[in-house]
């Protein structure tokens, strides 16, 4: 991470990692959080039995946080974390990662910082939630890849596997996320961590999801189900477990949490708002009515241990928060961001390291149900190279843990997965319905060769297929055409870019938009359209939901 001295005290408090292209004031208000310098350093100083804190700078941001580096009078060097307003419930999200990281450390003996001190209440003189940890030292990964040999990076590879098969021999009773039992009333708490009495069980516990989804908005009131949930004795598909305490919870609860926020919170937009989306996607009820399907479909996706047993596991080990030594060969020292890790089921929650995700059209892909997109002209000679790379690293983690197999095997695994995504921001995705509504409709036209129990308990109609098709024209069109200028300009979904490469950027930003405005108001002149449209307005890039 680049370090960066202030030139004033706020520019602590505000999001410096990068600049937006679209909606910047929303999206810095989003990441912009004050609190007591002076303070945090006391607290720094106190923790490490220093007698001041010399220098701060810094570190770095994330989506959720901010990091900075401390320098003590004796030369200790060490980490604080800062939530951003965004991060959901910084208590939980606060408490779970410290958990987490202590869990990691003292129970699997995985290589993650040594927690100091914190503390998951603002209520204190530093006006946050925070971490504070011990610095580990090291290039990223991402800082070596380049110049490492073919046999090295093989190397890192089965080291990161062989370190995340701790993970799956360590199988729990609940999903979830890891806490201390101090930080979670008991009224929240699993009965137990494993499926059998542990002395861990004096120390840890199973709470509620620290995710933003569950808190964001108006998500944030207290009877609201965000676990933990139970997996219970397979198999159990009686319609009366649909909403009860089943292995589907882990679905389910995000299709109640959902229910009840539209119920609540859910305003359509007036037919003559520039920005109002497919009839159905403003219409309360349609959705409510696919979540409800959700809810009947759950229990019958349910499958038996080993694929469904809950496991911690990250779902964000990248380049940048793997550090290694400084070795021809390097080892992996240290695992960082463990912010939100949950626990869940196996075949849910299983991922590759995102440097070797196959998201691409490839042949050893052709099987996947999965939208793939089409490779850049610049990837085509990497992405060989990561297609064998997660073979190895599949290999290496088969070869301790057999029973993962099942779990990758489950031929409607990445078809759930989708769907539980899209169940979670039907509402706020740009007409998110259509992705859900075409989820349920595979699910049912696949039912039997998924070889799940017949009959399936949804159908839908010919009208509302008819209806779907004709909401759905062009949906995957315009999807292509925003991952295309995303990719054509290099910025992320939310529009984000270096503040070095930000002039250029935005003129790139600005002549797109100005050239599509063109050829739009060019092909409303020959259909022989004569309304003024607001071009501007509909432009898909805006923040939080890209889209038409």
């Amino acid at each position: 991470m680049n370090q960066h001295r202030p030139l004033s005290t706020q520019d602590f408090f505000r999001y410096t990692r990068g600049r937006f292209l679209f909606d910047k004031d929303i999206q810095l208000k989003e990441r912009y959080k004050e609190f007591n310098v002076a303070a945090l350093q006391d607290v720094v100083v106190q923790s490490t039995s220093s007698k001041q804190c010399i220098d701060m700078v810094k570190l770095g941001e994330g989506s959720f946080n901010k990091v900075f580096l401390l320098t003590m009078d004796s030369g200790k060097e060490v980490v604080a974390r800062i939530p951003h307003p965004n991060a959901g419930s910084k208590k939980y999200t606060t408490a779970s990662e410290v958990a987490t990281l202590h869990f990691l450390r003292t129970r699997l003996d995985f290589p993650v910082p040594r927690v100091l001190t914190y503390s998951c209440d603002n209520n204190n003189l530093v006006g946050s939630e925070y971490i504070v940890m011990e610095r580990i030292k090291g290039p990223t990964l991402g800082d070596k890849w380049e110049s490492l040999t073919d046999d090295a990076k093989v190397s890192v590879v089965q080291s990161i596997a062989r370190l995340q098969s701790r993970l799956l021999n360590c199988p729990f009773s609940y999903s979830g996320n890891l806490y201390f039992i101090g930080d979670v009333h008991p009224s929240l708490r699993a009965p137990q961590l494993y499926d059998a009495k542990s002395p861990d069980d004096q120390v840890y516990c199973i709470g509620p999801s620290s995710l933003a989804k569950f808190w964001d908005l108006e998500r944030s009131y207290d009877h609201l189900d965000r676990g933990p949930c139970n997996e219970l004795p397979f198999p159990h598909h009686n319609e009366s477990d649909v909403v009860g305490r089943t292995a589907s919870d882990y679905w389910s609860a995000i299709c109640r949490r959902e229910i009840e926020w539209i119920q609540k919170f859910a305003t359509p937009r007036p037919r003559d708002d520039p920005l109002r989306q497919v009839d159905s996607q403003e219409e309360p009820q349609s959705h409510i009515k696919l979540l409800t399907q959700c809810l009947r479909v759950a229990p019958y996706l349910d499958c038996p241990p080993p694929a469904s047993t809950p496991v911690l596991w990250p779902d964000d080990i990248s380049f940048q928060n793997v550090i290694v030594s400084e070795d021809p060969t390097p080892t992996i020292v240290s695992v960082l961001d463990w912010q939100n890790v949950a626990i869940g089921p196996l075949h849910l929650r299983f991922c590759e390291p995102e440097f070797l995700t196959v998201d691409f059209q490839h042949p050893s892909n052709d099987e996947s149900e999965v939208f793939q997109r089409t490779l850049l002209p610049e990837e085509r000679l990497t992405a060989d190279e990561i297609v064998r790379l997660r073979n190895v690293y599949l290999k290496s983690i088969l070869d301790v843990y057999p029973a993962l197999d099942s779990a990758l095997s489950l031929p409607f695994r990445e078809m759930q997965g989708l769907l539980i995504a899209d169940c979670g921001r039907s509402w706020e995705k740009r007409n998110g319905i259509l992705s859900l509504r075409q989820g349920l409709i595979n699910i049912s036209r696949n039912w039997n060769k998924y070889g799940l129990t017949p009959p399936a308990p949804i159908s839908f109609s010919a009208e509302e297929l008819a209806i779907h098709l004709e909401e759905g024209q062009g949906y995957n069109g315009n999807s292509d055409f925003i991952q295309t200028i995303i990719n054509g300009i290099g910025m992320s979904p939310t529009g984000e870019v270096s503040a070095e490469e930000f002039d250029v950027k935005m003129k790139e930003y600005e002549d797109t938009k100005q050239r599509w405005i063109e050829m739009m108001n060019e092909q409303v002149a020959q259909a022989g359209i004569s309304e003024k449209i607001d071009w501007e307005v509909i432009w898909p890039f805006r923040y939080p939901g890209l889209g038409f």
